[in-house]
């Protein structure tokens, strides 16, 4: 299902902001997040999901951080997802203009995210300055280069079986991702409820499969672990934009290179 137009303004009106919260400098140029996607709206592609930050200051509201992923029916993974586009903006000066990856895996619904791939493939980061308006354009017409990269990536996650070993090493890595290197579990008992196996599209130890159950685990907070001295506690999920975008692309970096 798509987000329609009139979606869109009603769920994060701060995409469509004409306005710049503070003071910019004389260098500062509005990129709107808007008009970044009527560009890709005239080649397709619609809105699958989008969301905003949400902030304590009234004045600030509308003009905060927003994260927008678009999928087209015609950049699809077949038996696996959707090839996405996405775009994180803010019109408050937090937030340069970004466009990067975002793969949709059907069969769990889990949304990856990924900065890099390969040298076409790369992350774009735009400051809202005069100067960048017609890189922008530029970037636009070479981002869709970037999916076969993407695809070849997949591919060679499938390909690469983990042994024990690995599996445990790219579970103990992924906790210091999602928790940090000073977090105190109970390995097994977490070790269970990432490997659950809660799908047969997951059954097995290929890198792509490992990945999605971390990420599905660690991003929807799924399942429970027992943490020492303070008993079993309740894995909790990811909702803010830079942590989802983060904690996405380091994972995807660490089943490479596992």
């Amino acid at each position: 299902m798509s987000i329609s137009y009139e979606e869109l303004k009603e769920r994060v009106p701060s995409v469509f902001k004409d306005a710049s919260y503070g003071k910019p400098s004389e260098r500062y140029l509005q990129i709107k997040t808007s008009d970044v996607l009527s560009h890709f709206f005239d080649k397709g592609w619609e809105v699958q999901t989008a969301t905003e930050m949400n902030v304590r200051t009234d004045a600030r509201k509308g003009f905060q951080k927003h994260l927008v992923i678009l999928k087209h029916d015609e950049y699809l993974l077949e038996g696996e997802g959707n090839l996405n586009v996405v775009i994180r903006n803010s019109h408050d000066q937090t937030n340069a203009l970004e466009i990067f990856y975002g793969f949709m895996r059907v069969a769990c619904a889990n949304q990856l995210m990924v900065k890099n791939i390969g040298r076409v493939g790369e992350h774009s980061v735009f400051r809202h300055y005069k100067t960048n308006q017609e890189a922008i354009l530029n970037k636009i017409e070479e981002v869709l280069k970037g999916f076969e990269g993407m695809i070849e990536e997949i591919r060679f996650l499938k390909a690469k079986e983990l042994n024990p070993g690995q599996v445990n090493s790219f579970i103990s890595k992924a906790i210091d991702l999602r928790f940090g290197s000073d977090f105190i579990v109970d390995q097994e008992s977490i070790q269970r409820s990432v490997l659950r196996v809660r799908r047969s599209e997951d059954e097995g130890f290929d890198a792509w499969r490992v990945l999605n159950r971390v990420q599905e685990t660690f991003v929807k907070g799924i399942g429970r672990y027992m943490v020492p001295s303070v008993g079993l506690k309740k894995i909790k999920s990811l909702s803010s934009i830079d942590r989802l975008v983060s904690f996405n692309d380091d994972l995807w970096k660490l089943a490479k290179s596992i």
